[in-house]
C-alpha cells in the first residue's frame, strides 16, 4: 500500500476511535513502530487533533472536534464515484446534489475528461425513476428518528403519521418502510403517492432488521422456471424470493397478492406456478381481464 493511501485508510480509522495506540497501528496496517511514529506526526501535519498521553496504559486520544479531516481520493477512486453518480442519477435522495458534485470532481480532472466520460459511458435497460422530490426529507426524518404528518394518496386521499425506517428503490420506484403511528403497524408505501409532509413529534429507535422480522408473510409461493427465466428472476430477486434450482420460491402477504400477480406476468411463458391455488386463480383471472380488453 502507499504511503499516501494508508494515510488516507488511518485517517479514517482514527476517526472510528476516541483512543488507540501505536500497537493498534502496528497491527491494523502491518507496519513497523518507526513507521507507525512517523505516520502519526504526518496525521498531526494534516490537522488531526491528537492529544498524547504517556505512562504504562498510554496512547493517543482523538480530540472532539467540529471540522472533519479531509479525505483524499485516487484518481480511480474519483471515476468510481463519478460513474456511481451517472447510474443513479435522478434516483437518489439528494438529485439537486448531482451538479454540484459533477463540478467537485471537475476541479480535479481536466474539464473535457468528465465531459467526455459522460458521453464514452451510457446506461441501457434501466427504468427512468419516477421524480420524488420528498425523498430528501423521508431520508432526514430516518437519520433524525422523526415522525411525520402527511397525505397519501391511494384510491382516495388519506392522513396519515408513519414513522419511515427504510427506503427501497425498485424497478424506478421508491417505496418506504414506516411505522403506522395511529393503527401501529408496519406498513410499505409509495414515496410518489406522498404529499404535504411535515414534521409531527420525535420517535423511537428502530432497527430495520428487527422490523423485517415482525412482518409477517403467512403465504409462501413456488414457480418452475426455464433456463431464460432463471436469468429473468435473478435480475428481479426481491428479499422475499430465493432460487432453488429451476424453482422460485418466497412468502408474500395476502395484500401483495396483486403485485405477486404483475411479476409473473413479466415471465410469460418462462414461469409457471405451482403453488399456492389462490395466486394461480388471481394470475389466470388477470389473463382473462387482459384478454377481455381485446
Amino acid at each position: 500500500m502507499k504511503k499516501s493511501e494508508r494515510l488516507n485508510q488511518e485517517l479514517i480509522f482514527i476517526h472510528g476511535k476516541n483512543k488507540f495506540n501505536l500497537r493498534d497501528l502496528m497491527r491494523e496496517f502491518r507496519i513497523s513502530k518507526r513507521t507507525a511514529l512517523r505516520d502519526v506526526s504526518e496525521l498531526e501535519a494534516l490537522g488531526v487533533p491528537l492529544y498524547a498521553e504517556s505512562g504504562k496504559n498510554g496512547g493517543y486520544r482523538v480530540l472532539p472536534h467540529q471540522l472533519r479531516t479531509p479525505i483524499y481520493f485516487k484518481e480511480t477512486e474519483l471515476l468510481s464515484i463519478f460513474f456511481a453518480l451517472q447510474l443513479l442519477k435522478g434516483a437518489t435522495p439528494f438529485p439537486h446534489s448531482y451538479q454540484q458534485i459533477k463540478e467537485k470532481l471537475i476541479e480535479k480532472f481536466p474539464v473535457t475528461s468528465l465531459e467526455e466520460l459522460e458521453t464514452m459511458v451510457s446506461y441501457e435497460g434501466l427504468q427512468v425513476p419516477i421524480a420524488v422530490p420528498q425523498l430528501e426529507m423521508l431520508y432526514q426524518a430516518m437519520l433524525a428518528r422523526h415522525q411525520l404528518h402527511l397525505h397519501y394518496q391511494k384510491e382516495h386521499s388519506e392522513v396519515k403519521i408513519i414513522q419511515p425506517v427504510h427506503l427501497n428503490y425498485r424497478q424506478g420506484l421508491w417505496y418506504c418502510l414506516a411505522r403506522d403511528i395511529q393503527k401501529h403497524q408496519w406498513r410499505t408505501y409509495r414515496c410518489d403517492k406522498m404529499t404535504n409532509i411535515q414534521f409531527f413529534a420525535e420517535g423511537k429507535n428502530y432497527s430495520v432488521e428487527a422490523v423485517r422480522k415482525q412482518q409477517v408473510r403467512p403465504f409462501t409461493f413456488a414457480a418452475q422456471l426455464t433456463a431464460k427465466g432463471c436469468d429473468l428472476a435473478q435480475n428481479q430477486l426481491f428479499p422475499n424470493m430465493t432460487m432453488v434450482g429451476n424453482q422460485l420460491k418466497g412468502t408474500y402477504h395476502e395484500k401483495e397478492l396483486d403485485f405477486l400477480v404483475n411479476y409473473f406476468l413479466m415471465f410469460g411463458t418462462e414461469a409457471l406456478i405451482l403453488e399456492p391455488p389462490m395466486l394461480k386463480h388471481a394470475y389466470l383471472q388477470k389473463l382473462q381481464d387482459m384478454q377481455a380488453r381485446y
